[in-house]
């Protein structure tokens, strides 16, 4: 007996239990240093706490919030951030910004951190770039602590197909005498976007890894 159990533990130990599409999903999302991220309140359909910022004038932009289901969503935890965008007359490039203010005092001098937020993109036609950025000021100097993602608003090729996924910020070391830290992602279309493009957000991360 004891050489038929033996014979089977070796594919039963070290296997991983359920685990939800997010974090958050087992209740507090536990070492997220950024409240109300389950987006579960909005102003005007903007997720309480963030703005829709420097949108250009060829881009009309509508918010708004939506219950996340599972059968769709994968779990049921707050709210997706939709930004519903619209361009006329755009040449080359145009841009609008989803961002949080203000989120300075949540991260101490010198600790070592990183941003994450899932997004998807639908209704694609012509895509030039979806960035995360995180900038913040010290000592009177404003700083880029982070800014990479796809961004093709300069090239010829644009994407033309939904996509979805993770923005990740690399780790970054949170500068001495922090007074303004700022989390944005910037969303870029071309010409070939005719149709309103719809971008989701949801369940934005600020977490300290070391």
């Amino acid at each position: 007996i004891g050489r038929a159990v033996a014979q089977l533990l070796p594919g039963l130990i070290g296997g991983q239990g359920w685990r939800p599409s997010h974090p958050a999903a087992l209740g507090s999302p536990s070492g997220n240093l950024l409240t109300g991220s389950d987006f579960a309140t909005d102003s005007g359909g903007v997720a309480s706490g963030w703005e829709i910022y420097n949108t250009a004038a060829q881009l009309t932009v509508t918010p708004f919030t939506e219950s996340r289901v599972m059968a769709v969503d994968g779990d049921t935890c707050g709210k997706n951030q939709v930004l519903s965008i619209l361009g006329v007359g755009v040449v080359a490039s145009a841009s609008t910004t989803f961002r949080k203010v203000g989120v300075q005092d949540l991260p101490s001098s010198g600790e070592y951190a990183q941003v994450r937020i899932p997004f998807s993109l639908k209704d694609v036609e012509g895509v030039r770039g979806i960035t995360l950025q995180v900038t913040g000021t010290a000592g009177g100097t404003t700083m880029t602590l982070y800014d990479k993602s796809f961004d093709n608003s300069a090239g010829a090729d644009a994407i033309a197909e939904d996509l979805s996924g993770w923005l990740i910020s690399s780790v970054f070391k949170v500068p001495e005498a922090l007074t303004s830290l700022i989390l944005s992602v910037q969303i870029t279309v071309g010409a070939a976007q005719v149709s309103a493009l719809e971008a989701r957000l949801w369940q934005p991360e600020l977490r300290i890894v070391s």
